[in-house]
């Protein structure tokens, strides 16, 4: 068989590509199509209602993202889906709940399991877990519900951790830091 060939490509791996390419496309328009209908069927709606959406979360992080830039090598970012995130050596160390599971205005930060069950028992109307989120080390916190203090040992609690699985990347410079934080805190492991 002989294959012509065109930039570098066969004429038949050309042709694969575009159809690929015209997959996508079309794949693209009905994830489109499909958001406009459940948003209420407008381009101008859908965009609104993000943009609303977008600064009520980013508001309701303002409180944690103070606490939370007050430990060492905390970084405030954002996530692929525009949710503000802090994070610790590139891990996740706090971030506004978007799974549809969740309350609105919800955190989740990282916290032993024992630890998440005494939350959930002493203050159920504060903390919270979803069956979705159930099968990881965190807990959803209702932000109109927490004080600055708590906020702060959640956030201390959830660093403690999130340093440690950063240092298992690889890490080390997160020892130092933490053991910065244990000399403020007065806390000895």
């Amino acid at each position: 068989m002989i294959c012509e060939t065109r930039g570098g490509l066969t004429a038949a791996a050309a042709d694969e590509r575009r159809g690929v390419a015209r997959q996508c496309e079309a794949r693209c328009e009905r994830r489109s199509r499909l958001s406009d209908r459940t948003l209420g069927g407008h381009g101008t709606k859908r965009s609104m209602t993000r943009t609303a959406a977008e600064r009520a979360r980013k508001e309701s992080f303002e409180a944690v993202k103070a606490v939370g830039l007050l430990l060492p090598d905390v970084q405030a970012t954002k996530r692929y889906d525009g949710s503000p995130v802090l994070k610790l050596g590139g891990c996740l160390m706090a971030v506004l709940a978007t799974h549809r599971s969740a309350e609105p205005d919800t955190l989740w930060v990282r916290v032993k399991l024992e630890e998440r069950e005494l939350l959930l028992d002493e203050a159920p109307e504060t903390y919270y877990v979803t069956d979705y989120y159930r099968r990881y080390p965190i807990v959803l916190v209702r932000l109109s519900r927490v004080d600055r203090e708590a906020l702060s040992d959640l956030l201390s609690v959830s660093w403690r951790l999130t340093s440690a699985k950063a240092r298992r990347r690889g890490g080390s410079r997160y020892r130092s830091a933490r053991l910065a934080l244990d000399e403020r805190t007065g806390r000895h492991d």
